[in-house]
């Protein structure tokens, strides 16, 4: 399901509708989250690839490759010190983002279709076998 086509990420002021900038990436765009303070976005790629870019001043930095899933990413979120990425490949992955490191992984019995991050330390999901999950990030 992965894409041989490259997308594009691009930052706009809201006000405005004036183009900040943005970056070429090697498949298709398939998530893309804000961290809560506004300086990273992180972006889910249909080749599997989690890259995180800077944000400063409205404009976005030269992405970071975080690691990667088997098949396509389907949601990532920003938790506590961490990244979440779900996939295609049933797998939730916290990363280390600054480290490009996989810290945990969590199997789900189908495809990772959303995560979302609460107030305290744990993340919840969804798959696409209708399942909803919660889970303690230590």
């Amino acid at each position: 399901e992965g894409s041989s086509y490259p997308g594009y990420v691009a930052a706009f002021d809201a006000a405005t509708g004036e183009a900040r900038g943005g970056f070429l990436t090697p498949s298709a765009v398939t998530a893309v989250r804000l961290a809560p303070d506004g300086r990273r976005a992180a972006v889910g790629l249909a080749d599997g690839s989690v890259t995180v870019a800077g944000v400063t001043d409205g404009k976005l930095t030269r992405p970071t490759a975080v690691g990667k899933h088997v098949g396509p990413v389907r949601c990532v979120e920003f938790a506590a010190d961490r990244l979440f990425s779900g996939g295609a490949d049933q797998e939730l992955v916290g990363w280390d983002w600054a480290a490009g490191k996989r810290v945990s992984t969590f199997r789900h019995r189908a495809e990772v279709t959303s995560v979302a991050a609460t107030a305290g330390r744990e993340v919840v999901t969804t798959a696409a076998d209708g399942r909803v999950y919660l889970w303690a990030v230590e």
